[in-house]
């Protein structure tokens, strides 16, 4: 009980500079609301009471609206300096500092749990950061829609990091090659500290502004490329330099944080926010905050191909058969999409060398040469081509692909 009418004193002083640093400044159009409210009013001054305005609506509505608006102090209070001592000691905390770097009061005691519930608290909080994803999700699709347009035929794909953040960007790139045939020449790494950074930590490459600029520089990129940073800070002065730095060069940037308003989102052309917030062991942003980032660079590269024609029906027709696992799913693809058995996607892919699409058309009927001359005019879009040819010219295929399975 003593514990509980502290905690509420606590929070009645803090909410009580609140309103009186809000009220200083014209701004007097304030109200209390939820369980709590009527409790922390008591411990208010009589004046400030008296200031306080009946709610238009429930708590759960201020939530709502709350949730759709980037909290902005007034004009003119944007420096340290003008913001009153209590804010970094109480609510203003919570709206000031970056969430990725707070304790959270509610997890103060996860190494004392039982391990169980510490288990299910951290499993909770992974599901959380995926979920925070979805208010994302306008942003990271006009980014893949930039990007997908910049890249086309040449473009290259450079990510950009350091330390967590550099790993979680690397992961997703490593990916795009056995996944979706993306040229190797066309998948880019800029790290701070460079390759041996992905295993170890590297002193103070985070920081280093200098080895960001040489690293884009020496990249070369054009408007054809598209960069991606991340950095669960966003204020990661290697990362803000390089997205800086790629300003000249016409490159689509994109810029993936966990806080509001820092220099990464404010200097990309694609700003993502994905407000994670507080990790559950303060400042460990490869949990909450790595989760988010993976799945939203896994939806952005996976958009990017999808939009260039590199996947068909949910299959990934790009794909490299480099071992038996793969060659088994290579020729069900091709069979599928071909309406032939195994055997017979099992002969196109042979003759076809392995391309996925190529096989397709050999086991319509197509010849080597005029499959790969029909893949070229649409792009290897199977879906467009599919669309776009006549279905005379289709039939045929499939007329021609059976007689020939017929003759062997």
């Amino acid at each position: 009980m003593i514990r509980g009418r502290r905690i509420v004193e606590r929070a009645a002083d803090a909410i009580g500079d609140l309103l009186d640093f809000f009220l200083a400044r014209g701004i007097d159009r304030l109200s209390l609301v939820g369980g709590l409210s009527g409790a922390i009013a008591t411990w208010l001054t009589p004046d400030l009471r008296s200031r306080l305005k009946q709610p238009d609506a429930d708590a759960v509505a201020g939530a709502l609206l709350v949730a759709g608006r980037r909290f902005v102090l007034p004009k003119g209070e944007t420096d340290r300096e003008s913001v009153p001592s209590f804010a970094f000691d109480g609510v203003w905390k919570w709206i000031r500092c970056m969430a990725t770097e707070e304790v959270d009061p509610r997890f103060a005691d996860l190494d004392g749990w039982s391990l169980a519930s510490a288990m299910e608290a951290m499993w909770e909080g992974q599901l959380a950061a995926v979920a925070a994803v979805g208010r994302a999700l306008p942003a990271i699709t006009a980014a893949t829609e930039l990007a997908k347009d910049a890249l086309r035929d040449r473009g290259r794909i450079v990510y950009v990091g350091a330390g967590t953040s550099g790993r979680v960007a690397v992961q997703d790139g490593a990916e795009l090659t056995p996944t979706f045939a993306w040229p190797k020449e066309r998948v880019y790494f800029i790290v701070a500290g460079g390759d041996s950074a992905l295993a170890t930590s590297v002193e103070g490459a985070e920081d280093d502004i200098d080895d960001a600029i040489h690293q884009i520089d020496a990249a070369r990129l054009t408007p054809q490329d598209v960069l991606i940073g991340v950095a669960a800070s966003g204020t990661t002065p290697f990362t803000v330099a390089a997205l800086k730095r790629a300003e000249g060069s016409g490159a689509v940037t994109i810029g993936v944080a966990n806080n509001a308003g820092t220099a990464l989102l404010t200097s990309s052309r694609c700003p993502v926010l994905i407000e994670t917030g507080r990790e559950l062991i303060a400042g460990s942003t490869r949990m909450k905050a790595g989760t988010a980032q993976k799945v939203v660079l896994n939806l952005i590269s996976s958009g990017i191909m999808l939009r260039l024609g590199r996947v068909y029906r949910g299959m990934m027709v790009n794909m490299q058969p480099t071992n038996a696992k793969l060659k088994r799913r290579a020729e069900a693809m091709v069979a599928e999409i071909a309406s032939c058995d195994q055997a017979q996607a099992a002969c196109a892919l042979e003759q076809a060398d392995g391309d996925i699409k190529t096989a397709v058309l050999l086991a319509l009927g197509s010849d080597r040469g005029e499959a790969e001359a029909i893949l070229k005019s649409y792009d290897g879009n199977l879906r467009r081509m599919f669309a776009e040819l006549a279905n005379d010219r289709l039939q045929q295929l499939k007329k021609g692909g059976a007689q020939a399975r017929r003759s062997r």
